[in-house]
């Protein structure tokens, strides 16, 4: 597998579109893909297909993923009205909770200027919560998982006086400094703990 290298969106005379190495070198292109090309290349998948049933949604749901982008993801929303589909997943956002699921990591993108209700966000973060740890929204019970009683806080309609009822809310979402080995999350999950006065623990916290 190379080291470096990327696909080129452009065509040759052939009409073939290659991947190059750091230095301009060919790695062969998708109709005469060489090993390397086969090796670095990941999957594009159109999220089209992934709005209805196909045989390429069936496939890569049944794969693991190393990383799981998500251009345009302001189209994995709940639907919308008064139907009775009403707040229900849209076809985009169940694919991507399961393929989240299947995902060591998962980025969400998008470019267009638009003004989401408070709702559609939380379905993006909902996508990040799933897989391993389920963390970014804590537990099944975390106040965060019920949008109303938490967007009055964000927003700061609502201020948090009490001390018991911060820890409410930050308690879920606060991963266990042992739940990763991954150094550099381990060193930011114990700041957190510094910053807000905890002894470092090793599991219920």
């Amino acid at each position: 597998m190379p080291e470096f290298g990327f696909i080129d969106p452009r065509y040759n005379n052939s009409g073939k579109a290659l991947s190059l190495c750091e230095d301009g070198r060919s790695f062969g292109s998708r109709n005469a893909p060489t090993l390397s090309y086969t090796a670095f290349t990941p999957d594009f998948s159109s999220t089209g297909l992934m709005m209805r049933d196909s045989l390429e949604k069936q496939h890569l749901l049944g794969l693991r993923f190393g990383v799981a982008i998500l251009d345009e993801a302001h189209k994995a929303r709940s639907r919308q009205g008064f139907g009775k589909d009403a707040g229900s997943h849209n076809e985009l956002l169940a694919f991507m909770r399961e393929i989240a699921a299947r995902s060591d990591h998962v980025i969400l993108g998008t470019a267009t200027p638009i003004q989401p209700p408070p709702d559609d966000l939380w379905d993006l973060i909902g996508i990040l919560h799933q897989g391993g740890g389920n963390f970014v929204l804590g537990n099944d019970f975390a106040k965060w998982h019920r949008p109303p009683e938490v967007l009055p806080i964000l927003s700061g309609e609502q201020r948090v006086i009490e001390a018991s009822f911060a820890w409410e809310l930050l308690r879920p979402p606060l991963p266990v400094v042992d739940s990763t080995n991954e150094q550099y999350a381990r060193r930011l999950f114990s700041s957190l703990r510094q910053d807000i006065g905890l002894i470092r623990m090793t599991s219920g916290i």
